[in-house]
Order: C-alpha cells, then structure tokens, then sequence
C-alpha cells in the first residue's frame, strides 16, 4: 500500500516564494530515496513526479506575506522602454513573527515608492543627456566635412613626393647592388660616394685597451718609433712575436652604435705573424692604448688582424656590418730600393668576411690587389697597395684629411672579419728595403671610421598626410537603476524528529522512544498528518516492535490522541518494506493554528540474534505537501563472544587437534563488552557460561582467571589471544567463578549497589584451565555463552579428539625372528631382550613434546644386562637434511640411557634433537612412536614379572606386566662372559621431565653406567649366544623358586 494512502497525494508547494519545487507523494518514494538510501530526495518509479523536499531543507522557508509592487512595476516598465538597463533584484527575504507583520509591511511599501521615484527620475535625466548627445555629434560632422577638403589637397601633393622618392630609391638600390650585392672584395670600387652608411662612430679614448693576453708584453710603453709619438694614446704595451705568433687585445668603449646608442667593446686578434730581419733588432709590435691607434709593426712584414665588436652592456654579438680603414697605405719607390704598405681582407662568403674594398677616385692606390713579394708572402698572396714600381706622389701625413682619399682603402665587411697588413717588397723576391729616412719594416696601421667617400643613407620615403577622421562624440551611457522587490514571510517550522538517546547501542528487549514535532502553521487546514516510516532489514526483517497503544498525540498543555486516528501496519514504500506509525487528524479544520503537535513512538528492540541498525524516517503531510526528516539510527549491539582451545608454552589450538590424557588444556573466553557502556538502557548482568565436558576432565576452578583487555584489541588466531594474556589486567576478584558440575561452569560480574562492578566498554579474557584425566578415545566437544541481561549469545565449539596412548613391553628371543616370549619360558643363562615401547604419540597432535622418556626397573636378581641397548623407529621419521628414516630404523643416538645394574634400573630419554624432529611441523601431523631394545641374560631361575613407567609430556604411564618362567638347571653351566663393551661418548642435555623415575614406587638414586646413544644409525649390536637348554623344557622338572621383586618393584 502507499505509505500515505488514502490520501491524494498530488498536491503542489505553491505558496512558497523560495525556489523550492513543486512536490508530490508517490509512495513516500521522495522521502526514502534520499533519506534512507543516501541520495538526493527523487521518486525511483520512473514517473515525472517531483522530489519531496526534506525538512531541513524547508526549515530555511517561510509564509509568505504579500506585498503592492505595482507602482515600482510601472516606473521600470518605462525605464526599460527609454533605454535605461534596469537591474532586478530579489532581497533576501525578511522573516519576521506573526505580530511584526503590520509594520514590516508598512516600511517596505515606503521603500517601494522610494524606488519609483527615484527611477522616474534617472529617465528623465537620460532622455535629456541623449538629445544633448544629438547636438553634438551634428557639429562634429561639420567639422570633418571641412578637413576632409584639406586632406585632399596634401594628399595631391604627397602623390608628388612618392614619385621623387622612387627614383631615388632606384638609385639607391642599383648603388646597393654595384657596391654590396655584386661586388669582389679583390677589385676595388671607386664610388663617389659609399652607399651604405656607417652604423656607428669611433670614440676617441685613450684608454681603452682592457690588455693583452696570450703573449708576453710589456704595457704601459712608449712608441719607440716617430720620435716617441703616442698618437692619441695614453701608452704603448710592447710586444716581441716571432714567426707564427698569435695574441689577442681587448678594448672596451671604442665606438657607440648610431642606431641604439649602446657602446660596444673590441677584440683585436693578432695572428700569423711573419717576422723579418731586415732592419737591426729585434721584431717588435707596439699596442696602442687608444682603439683608433691600432699597432705598429717593425721587422714584421705581415700580420692578420681579426676584429670583433660585442655590446659593452651585456657582451652580446654585434651583428651589423661595418667599414673599416687601416690608415695610409704608404709606398716608396726610390734608387733601385722599394717599400708598400699593404692591407687586404678576407672574403668568406656572402654572410662572413669582407664584402666589398673601395677607393676614392682620385687614390693613388691600385685598383686591382697586388702580388705580396719578400717574406710577407708568408701571409697573403696578394694585397692592396700603391703601383709596383711607383711611389706615393708626396709625401702626406697620417694626420692631413686628404690621406684617406689619396692613400686609404675601405672595407665594407661583417663583424669577425680578418684583415692582413703589413709591408711589401717592390719585385719578386725581395723583402721592403729602406728609402731614405724611411725604415723598410716600420709600418704604423692606424684604424678609423672614416672612409675613403662619404657614406649615405637610403632615401626617406615622404610621410602621407593624415586622412582626417570624424571627432569622436561619444554617445553617453545611461546609468543603470536597482529595482529590489521584497519578501516578507513569517515563521515557518518545519517537520523535526527528535531520537532520544540516538547513537547508542540498543540491546535486544530495550526499548527507545522517539518525538515528531510539527506546527499547524498559519493556513486554514485541510489535511493534517504524523508519521514513522521504520526501514526493514537488507532481509526484510522488522527489526522492532510498536504497540500502538503506546502511540499518542500531544500539544504543550493538552493530550490530542483522541483527535488522531493511529495506523501502525507494514508497508511498502519504493520496493522496500516498512513498519509505519500514522496519525491522521480526525477533523484537521479544528486544529488549533501555530500549534506545536508532537507525535510519541515507543520502538522495542527485537532478539533475533542478528545487529542490525534501526533506521526510521519521521514525515508530516499538511495540505497535501509532504515533509520528512532526517534519518535517525539507533545501532542495535548483538555481542561477539568467542571460545578458543590453546596448550602449551606457545599457545597451540586444539580445535580439531588430537590431544592426550595428562595434558591441561586452556580454554580461552572472549567477554565482549566493548559496546555495552553505550546503551539506551543499563546492564544488570554480564558473564559467560561455560559447558566444558566434564566426563574426559576437570577444571580447576580456583585457577580460573578473568584478564581486562582494550576493546579495540584484536586477534586473528587462537595463539594471538593467548598472547594478549601477558599483557592484561588480572581482574578476576571482580567476578565469581562458580562450578556447576554437570550443567557447566559460570563466570559473571560482581555487582555494588545494583551496579556492576567490571567496566563496560572493553573486553574481557577468561583463562579456563582443563586437565585431561581420562585415557581414552572419544572427542571433548567444549561451548559457551556470553550473558548480557537476559540475552544468551553463543560463542564457537571448541572440539579436540581424544586418542588413548598405553606404553607395552614384550619379552622377545634375540633371534632375527623376533619371537615373543610374554608368558613363555626362558632357560637359565638364556639372553633374551626386553622391548620397551613407548605410548603412539597420535597424528594431528595439538602440543609440542617437550619431553619423552622410559624409567624400566627390572628384576636384576634374575635378570643382567646383556649388551648395549638400542633405539629404534616405529615410524617413518624425516631428518632435517630431508631424508628419511624407515621403521625400525636405529635412533640410539637421538636418546640418552642411562644403567645402574646394581639397583636393576634403566633410564631412556628423548634428546632435545629428536623433540626439534617430532615436532616440526608435518611431523606433528604424523603418529610417531619408538622402542628401546633392552638386551639381557637370565641369571636365576623362577618366575619373573615386569613393568616399565613412561613419561610423555611429564605425565607417567605404566606399561602391560610382562611374565616369564626359568626352571631350576640340573647342570648349570656357567654364563660366558659379556664381551666388553666400547666406551660411550658424554651425554648431550636431555630434556628433564617431572622426576627421571615414576612416582611410585620410589625413585632410586641416579645409575652408574651412561649410554649415550653413540652406535650410529646403521650400527649392529650383537646379541650374546644362547639357547634354551633341554632341562629348560621337562614338563613338572623340579619346583620353581622365583623370588619376587622388592616390594613396588614390577
């Protein structure tokens, strides 16, 4: 059925002004969806039907209260239609009480006309701001039409202009071509006038060489050539190279590019040097201090220059090409001797070297280069220089402004170029010679930035007159109005749920009690509705009950449960069953209004053994407007006993080991009470109840302990909680250990004052100790339970198996076919053995073996020693390399023995190597058993008996009773003497058990004669011959004289 059924459930949220959607019931669908199932509220049905908007959500709505926004309707409508942007805008809305409507309606409706007004205002100021703006823009046309006839004039004019510049530009580009594109850096143009312009200009510093590097020098000179003139310099560092030297000079400041005005640095690279000895002395090149200077040269008749400039500001390349001039290029030619200054630079390629070499018209120096004669061949081939055989027309100083056109040559080149200069002879040959006062190697290159013509720029295209433009008038912008509407709501409360004591832990049989609040509100109503929606379990479980007398309905000062019809039935809400509690208004109009309704609901926990989450959704449904609240929860707590079996030092698990008698086994109680300090009701009981099996053992009961552990402790294995035993608090006083007998054993908290006395909120270890005491084979099945109230939560099983275990021993001939001898007859002086078996240790054993040994008393009046006793396996047995031992296998040496023939004892016992080997792992799962050969001889004729004690695990059995007779000999022979025996090795440690001798009867003192064992796995011990003579066997042959043992011997 629908959870509200039968009410129509496609009413809509109109009146609320907040954005919440209209909302409809299908099923109450809205309502779990998001509430129980964690998602936002939406029927799952696959209908249109719209979500049902949770309580908290409404409890941010109101009523509203109406409010006349039709003058404020009016003046926007007309802003809007004068072109005025006007801006909307909602307020918040203003929730007031009931009695402060009147005068919050008052205020608001004053703001309203306030907002007209002033938005009538504002269009009217923009109306008269256009018609200004109108005004405006029409005397602006006029003075454009104006300047437009203006601007055709210069534009007549400009048409002019361009063609001159294009001409020039022809020009200028055929000049580029001539003197850049196409020129050969080997013949030298004669241009009027250098087409490209110098990018920058030569500081006159006369300082700034930085130094010299890669050569020996000798700074802060005098030039020791022109009558010690420095130039422009502040001094002259000298320099002696020989043939093939190299050194670099660095300047900083030398020149300033024209078209940044950032100053650039210089390297001078001076390489390939070609010494002569021409003149008396020694070569030597003279640095000067001023960039322009450059270097003199004497008795060097060439040397390369290479020369760099980079940006002094942050040393990056200088990329624009250059000219450069390396002064007069002097030449003498006078009686047979001659002598040419020479310069030359160095074509790379289009991007690298020189570009291009040019004269004035009017130089003397020849067009074409020269070949280098003399030792500066040993630099360029050819070079620029004046005629062969010719001399310069007069004599010119380097400082006349007519040397550069008469004897300079320019080089058009790219940053990085290399030039060689230097002094040639005039024929083939021949080295410079001296003419006159003139010295043949002096040669003083001097570097400038002047040229051999003057340089141009390219042609300035004329600038075209600027077409007029109509003068901006920019057209105004109105500026916005606000118009804010109002909201006015009252109060609104919405559905609320109140959980008392909700987060706790419920128990089974505890009861909890819950509220619905809900106001009628401010409306005339129709429909009014309080309800409880209790969510199933995953498996369709009620997890509570309600009675639904216990159902009321209240208001503040009056009881209204007579005014409610109560529903409380299970029912289906999107899929999912439900225990719903309904309250419907009999006569919902008659309701008082702004009247809190509280709906009361009593919910018992059931005990179905399982913990599961009471969840319930409280709703309310008013006008056909459905609201519901949040999810509440009460977790019910369902105790987590547990009940383990350990034994031993280690704490192994007997659940499904084998176990044996005299073992004490402890079984361990987990008292869960980690939840139980958060509960809606209080604990009057707790302890545990234990069904230990008391036909195979007993329990101890004043060693039972009761150990306080975390509650968040946690263990994963029977081993694990034994361990947490050494770390917890013994509070055993503070509950009684009783011992039921039959029925079980109880462990339960002690209580003061009617409260308890443990604490609640953790969890509890009982330590039960168990002995085995029966000898048997059956299974000991153990169970608990832990008591909360008057609750039984049952824990594991805890089930070990029982196998019994009996020491034999036998009396056997020494023959290979081992015959037995129990009850026979064995002739005087006969060797016979004893075989002494242990108990089967059982597969599957649950305990380590910390000890294994045989104590056997024998009758030493009738019986001697007759031999080395021996060990051997009853079992296949693994050794810790991996190989293996078959039955009856010797082990002798995995025992000690020890014999006192003077009191008739032996004593075997199991090495600590042997327990490491049993109690591995897959040897644990395996029987295991072993048998010590006993040889004797008897001495004395009679009737002898005989037991053995074992002890397994310090527990003693006793063996079978063994008997034999040996009849009186008419003739006795005398034994042949024993062979004497090859001294033992030392006893290695033996594991101790309880005593080395049984309880009773007593224990005798310690033996004389040790055997450790030492005869090898493959070693024979040989038995002493002997054969039962014929007297041995004449039926009735005289009296038999046996005398019995000491008392409590066997």
């Amino acid at each position: 059925m629908s959870p509200c059924a039968p009410l129509s459930c496609n009413r809509t949220i109109s009146d609320l002004r907040m954005s919440v959607r209209p909302v409809t019931l299908a099923a109450l669908g809205g309502l779990l969806a998001s509430s129980v199932l964690g998602s936002t509220a939406a029927v799952a049905d696959g209908s249109n039907t719209p979500p049902i908007p949770p309580a908290q959500e409404l409890a941010s709505t109101s009523e509203e209260v109406p409010l006349d926004h039709s003058a404020l309707d009016r003046a926007v409508q007309r802003a809007k239609k004068a072109g005025v942007p006007v801006n909307l805008v909602q307020e918040a809305t203003e929730s007031v009480g009931r009695d402060a409507v009147g005068a919050a309606r008052e205020r608001l409706a004053a703001s309203i006309a306030r907002q007209a007004t002033d938005i009538d205002g504002a269009t009217d100021r923009w109306v008269s701001q256009l018609s200004q703006w109108e005004s405006l823009k029409r005397a602006a046309q006029e003075e454009y039409d104006s300047a437009m006839q203006t601007y055709r004039r210069d534009h007549e004019t400009f048409q002019q202009q361009m063609g001159e510049f294009r001409r020039q530009q022809a020009n200028y580009e055929r000049l580029v071509e001539q003197q850049i594109t196409h020129a050969d850096p080997e013949s030298a143009l004669r241009p009027q006038q250098l087409i490209y312009e110098q990018p920058f200009t030569i500081s006159a510093d006369r300082n700034s060489l930085v130094g010299v590097t890669g050569i020996p020098h000798q700074p802060g000179q005098n030039n020791t050539f022109d009558g010690h003139n420095n130039y422009n310099s502040a001094s002259v560092t000298h320099v002696h190279p020989v043939a093939g030297s190299s050194f670099t000079a660095t300047y900083r400041n030398v020149a300033v590019d024209k078209a940044t005005g950032r100053k650039l640095n210089a390297t001078l690279q001076v390489s390939d040097v070609v010494v002569s000895t021409v003149n008396p002395g020694r070569p030597i090149i003279e640095v000067f201090s001023n960039f322009s200077d450059n270097i003199a040269l004497y008795n060097v008749t060439a040397a390369k220059q290479t020369l760099t400039y980079t940006f002094a500001d942050d040393g990056s390349p200088y990329n624009n090409r250059y000219y450069v001039s390396f002064g007069s290029l002097n030449g003498q030619n006078a009686s047979g001797a001659s002598r040419y200054e020479f310069a030359q630079g160095q074509y790379v390629d289009a991007h690298h070297g020189v570009v291009a070499t040019f004269l004035n018209p009017d130089s003397e120096i020849a067009p074409q280069s020269q070949t280098v004669h003399g030792s500066a061949a040993g630099g360029p081939a050819r070079a620029f220089m004046l005629p062969q055989g010719k001399g310069q027309s007069r004599s010119i100083r380097d400082t006349e402004p007519d040397i550069m056109r008469r004897l300079g040559v320019t080089f058009l080149a790219h940053n990085g170029s290399s030039f060689w200069v230097g002094t040639s002879g005039g024929s083939s040959g021949r080295d410079p010679q001296d003419v006159g006062p003139v010295t043949a190697t002096y040669n003083h290159v001097m570097l400038s930035s002047d040229t051999v013509a003057p340089t141009a720029q390219a042609p300035v295209a004329p600038s075209p007159p600027q077409k007029p433009t109509v003068r901006e008038v920019p057209r105004p912008e109105p500026s916005p109005v606000t118009a804010r509407y109002h909201a006015l709501h009252t109060d609104f409360r919405p559905t609320e749920k109140i959980a008392v004591d909700e987060g706790k832990f419920v128990l089974p049989g505890q009861s909890t009690r819950q509220t619905i609040h809900r106001n009628t509100g401010f409306h005339p109503l129709r429909e009014f509705v309080l309800g409880d929606n209790i969510l199933a379990t995953d498996d369709g479980r009620i997890p509570v009950t309600v009675d639904p007398a216990t159902v009321r309905v209240t208001a503040p000062a009056e009881d209204f449960t007579n005014r409610f019809r109560v529903h409380v039935a299970e029912a289906q809400v999107e899929g999912r069953k439900v225990l719903q509690i309904r309250a419907e208004a009999k006569d919902p109009a008659s309701l008082p209004l702004d009247t809190d309704l509280t709906l009361h609901i009593t919910l018992t926990a059931l005990d179905d053994g399982t913990p599961d989450v009471e969840k319930d959704v409280g709703f309310a449904i008013i006008n056909g407007k459905t609201e519901y609240t949040r999810t509440h929860s009460y977790p019910e707590s369902v105790p987590s006993p547990h009940k383990y079996g350990v034994v031993g030092a280690k704490g192994s698990s007997v659940d499904g080991k084998t176990v044996t008698v005299g073992e004490r086994l402890t079984y361990l109680l987990v008292l869960d009470a980690s939840n139980l300090d958060r509960t809606v009701g209080s604990i009057t009981q707790l302890g545990m109840f234990d069904d230990y099996d008391e036909v195979h053992g007993q329990v101890p009961v004043d060693e039972v302990k009761v150990l306080a552990i975390p509650s968040t402790a946690q263990a994963d294995s029977p081993e694990k909680w034994a361990a947490l035993t050494t770390q917890a608090e013994d509070v055993t006083g503070q509950f009684v250990v009783k011992d039921h007998g039959a029925e079980g054993l109880s462990i339960m908290a002690r209580t003061q004052e009617g409260h308890l006395v443990p604490a609640l909120g953790q969890r509890y270890l009982i330590t039960v100790p168990y002995d085995v005491t029966k000898n048997s084979d059956g299974d000991i099945v153990n169970k608990a339970w832990q008591i909360v109230n008057h609750t039984h939560t049952p824990t594991e099983s805890v089930v070990s198996n029982l196998r019994h275990i009996s020491p034999n021993k036998h009396a056997t001939s020494p023959s290979g076919n081992k015959e037995r001898l129990d009850d026979g007859v064995i002739a005087l002086h006969s060797p016979f053995v004893y075989d002494l078996e242990s108990s089967t240790r059982p597969a599957h054993n649950a305990r380590e073996t910390t000890e294994w040994s045989i104590f056997d008393d024998y009758d030493q009046t009738h019986d001697s020693l007759d031999g080395r006793i021996t060990v051997s396996t009853r079992y296949p047995l693994t050794l810790p390399d991996g190989s293996s031992l078959p039955v009856g296998a010797d082990i002798t040496r995995f025992f000690t023995i020890v014999t006192d023939e003077a009191e008739g004892t032996v004593s075997i016992s199991a090495r600590r190597e042997f327990l490491d080997l049993l109690n591995a792992p897959e040897q644990r799962e395996m029987e295991h058993g072993w048998t010590a050969h006993v040889p004797m001889r008897r001495i004395a004729s009679g009737t002898v008996t005989n037991v053995f004690r074992e002890s397994f695990n310090g527990h003693w059995l006793t063996s079978n009773t063994v008997t034999t007779r040996t009849p009186d000999e008419q003739n006795p022979t005398p034994p042949e003497p024993r062979p004497q025996e090859k001294p033992q090795e030392a006893p290695s440690p033996v594991p101790t058990p309880v005593s080395w001798a049984p309880p009773s009867p007593q224990q005798q003192p310690p033996g004389r004669t040790a055997h450790t064992g030492a005869t090898g796995i493959d070693g024979q011990t040989p038995w002493a011959a002997g054969a039962l003579g014929a007297t041995a066997v004449i039926a009735g042959a005289g009296a038999y004289r046996g005398r019995h043992r000491r008392r409590d011997r066997s």
